[in-house]
Parts: structure tokens; C-alpha cells; sequence
């Protein structure tokens, strides 16, 4: 924690910080806040505020005090404060009451949290600014690989097939055999494949540098709703094995596009048999949209952010096809398709025993409410429609 009575930084760049803790959740004025600007500026600016704010949970999170800290303690003060302000958008009078502080209290402790938060972005600032490009560039090429790769669905035997024809060549020079199993054929996941593609390569390259020569590396992978999980089974002498260890936990990139996925990493050994487990969760609660046209699919995905994950389809065969196999929890549907129109579209959704029960949204420059819900949606939404409405419409099927 700082010293609030001389801050290193001035009222006004406090402010600055105060205005986009404010406005975290308006995706469409956050991004346009100099800040964010400032502290995201190899990021797309559509896509800054989205960033931004997963920027902001993360140094929120570095607040959190230990598990079993009474929450009234002053350690625990500025996260609870913060958390409870910004994130879930408590009224102060209630903050206060949890934390047993009167208005005075609690105001001059809010300074104090609003100071800390602002202290760590004003430190990234100057970071930024006395880094060379060099020492900013792993940050921000995964940063732009994300913002400019949409998240669609992509068969897993497909990607590691991908993978291994990437690799082959060090393979074949190492005579290293590489082997992939699927115990059943893995139906299509809504994730970001070409960030997931980047860090297989790495992992790959890695691991035959260190595999025998003359030996099989065997890949499993298993595909279910909720995650991804890919084993690969090396044959590695007990050195090589801790270097690999070592070489994954030291490299910025690797560890960056882990991050990026919420990925995770297990290890395990034997002598020579070895055994690296990746898991990566696949995103729940997904948004289907079925529409056309790119320009609309681009606005409701810009509203929709990091808070309801969303893939879309622009032919009506494609969206039927997704919704069956990946099972969203809300799907956004057009009226006016090329191949099929949308009310034939909601009559299939409507009737097919694996999609009846998936909310329909029917969003359409067609102004007919009543039509729709007549013939089956369950919610309808003129086009375009305006954010929070959007939002609030998806927030009434919300768990």
C-alpha cells in the first residue's frame, strides 16, 4: 500500500483513473477515455476497453488479502472497497455498513484504495514509457493476435493436425514419431484457435527439442462442454525434462498466451516417461449470433465484450449446426438470411430436441414483436438496438 499524504502522481491523473473505474462497464466510453489510450496503445480501440478491464481485474485481483482475513481489517479495507465500489457497483452507505466505517471513515478510505489503484497504472505508464519496444513487444503481440482473431468454433483434431504438419520438419529431423489420439470424434468448441494454435507451437518446438531421438511422442486429447484437455506423452532423459520445466516457466511468450487462454499446465514424470497435461477451459453461458451481416455481428459482440462470450454464423445451415453441437446459452437470431430466413431458422431451433429450450432472440430491423414471439422467440429486440437494452434483455435469462 502507498503513502497518500505526498502521491508521486497528479489530482489529475487521479481523476482519470476515477473516471474509468467508473465507467468499467460502458465498453463504448471507456474506450474512448485518454487513459486507457495511454496505458493500451497497440490495441485496436475497439477492442481497448475490453482490455482495459481485464487489465483492471487483474491488479484488482493482486489486492486480494489472504484467505480467513477478517474483512474489516485495514489490509483488507482497500480491496473490499474497490471490489464492492467498481466491480459489483454496491451503494457507498452499504460498503460502509460491512466495513463498520462511518461516512468520514469511509470516504477517507476510499481515497486511500482509489490512490492505490491509481499508483499501480501510473507506475504502468511510466513503465511503458521507459521500456524500449523490445522489452514491450511480447505483451503486445499476443495482445493484437487476441483483438484481431475473432472467438469461432474449430474442431480440436483439426487444430492439432494443424500443429503437428507445423512441426514435422524438426520432427522428421529428430525421428521423432508423433502419434494423435481422440477417443471419440470431438465436436466443435467456441475458442480463440489461433491464440490456442500459437501456443501449441511453442509447446511443440519445445518438447521435440528435448524428446529421444528415434522415439514416439503421443498426443491425447479430450473435448468436452466445459474444456480441452491435451496430454502429451514424451520419452525425455531426467535433465532434458527439468530444462523443458524450466525453459515453459521462463518463457514470456508461452506464459503470456497462457494467461490469454486461462490455460493451465500440469507435469508429471517417471524416469524417462514424462507426461505434460494443457487444459484449457472453453467458455460457458456462449452467445450464438445468426446473422449476415458483418456489420451487426461486429456491434453485438462489441456490446456482448468479455462478459457473455459469443461466436457467430452468417449462414443459416451454420447457425443451426452450432447451436446443435455447442449448445449456447442465448441464441441472437436475424429475420433476413440469404439462404433460409430467420422464422424458418426459429421453426428448426424450436422444434430439434437438442435446441427447443435455448432461448431465441430475435433481432431484427423488422419491427414485429408480436409476430415473433407468435411464432415461437422468446424475446425480440429491434435492430439495431442499443446497448444497455441489449444487455438487459440477455441479463433476464442470466443463472
Amino acid at each position: 500500500m502507498m503513502n497518500d499524504s505526498d502521491p508521486p502522481f497528479s489530482k489529475e491523473f487521479e481523476q482519470q483513473v476515477n473516471d474509468c473505474l467508473t465507467y468499467l462497464y460502458d465498453i463504448t466510453r471507456l474506450q474512448q477515455l485518454p487513459l486507457v489510450a495511454q496505458l493500451l496503445p497497440d490495441i485496436p480501440a475497439i477492442q481497448r476497453g475490453q482490455a482495459f478491464r481485464r487489465l483492471i481485474f487483474k491488479l484488482i485481483e493482486s489486492l486480494a488479502p489472504p484467505p480467513g482475513t477478517d474483512i474489516r481489517s485495514k489490509e483488507a479495507r482497500v480491496y473490499h472497497i474497490i471490489m464492492w465500489r467498481y466491480v459489483d457497483g454496491l451503494p457507498n452507505l452499504e460498503i460502509g455498513e460491512r466495513l463498520a466505517l462511518s461516512e468520514r471513515q469511509f470516504y477517507r478510505e476510499h481515497r486511500r484504495a482509489l490512490q492505490t489503484m491509481t499508483y499501480f497504472l501510473w507506475e504502468q505508464v511510466n513503465a511503458q514509457a521507459a521500456q524500449p519496444p523490445t522489452e514491450m513487444s511480447v505483451q503486445s503481440e499476443v495482445q493484437r493476435v487476441t483483438a484481431h482473431t475473432e472467438q469461432t468454433t474449430f474442431d480440436p483434431a483439426e487444430l492439432c493436425a494443424s500443429v503437428v504438419e507445423a512441426t514435422r520438419t524438426l520432427a522428421l529431423a529428430r525421428q521423432i514419431e508423433v502419434v494423435t489420439r481422440f477417443s471419440d470424434h470431438p465436436a466443435p468448441l467456441p475458442l480463440n484457435a489461433q491464440v490456442i494454435r500459437q501456443l501449441l507451437i511453442v509447446l511443440m518446438y519445445q518438447v521435440l527439442r528435448r524428446q529421444t531421438t528415434g522415439t514416439s511422442l503421443v498426443w491425447t486429447c479430450e473435448a468436452t462442454a466445459s474444456a480441452l484437455t491435451l496430454t502429451l506423452d514424451l520419452t525425455m532423459q531426467e535433465a532434458d525434462w527439468h530444462d523443458l520445466h524450466q525453459i515453459l516457466n521462463d518463457h514470456a511468450t508461452f506464459q503470456e498466451l497462457l494467461r490469454t487462454l486461462n490455460a493451465t499446465l500440469e507435469y508429471e514424470s517417471n524416469h524417462e516417461a514424462a507426461a505434460i497435461t494443457l487444459s484449457l477451459p472453453v467458455a460457458q453461458q456462449v452467445v450464438l449470433i445468426i446473422d449476415d451481416n458483418p456489420d451487426a455481428i461486429s456491434l453485438l459482440q462489441r456490446y456482448l465484450g468479455d462478459t457473455f462470450p459469443s461466436v457467430a454464423a452468417r449462414q443459416a445451415e451454420e447457425g443451426l449446426q452450432m447451436a446443435r453441437t455447442l449448445r449456447p446459452w442465448i441464441i441472437v437470431l436475424d429475420t433476413m438470411l440469404p439462404t433460409m430466413d430467420g422464422w424458418e431458422v426459429l421453426q428448426n431451433l424450436k422444434n430439434h430436441p437438442e435446441t427447443r429450450t435455448i432461448p431465441v432472440l430475435v433481432c431484427s430491423v423488422l419491427d414485429t414483436p408480436d409476430m415473433a414471439l407468435a411464432l415461437g422467440a422468446d424475446g425480440f429486440l429491434k435492430k439495431p438496438p442499443d446497448q444497455a437494452k441489449f444487455l438487459a434483455t440477455l441479463a433476464h435469462w442470466q443463472s
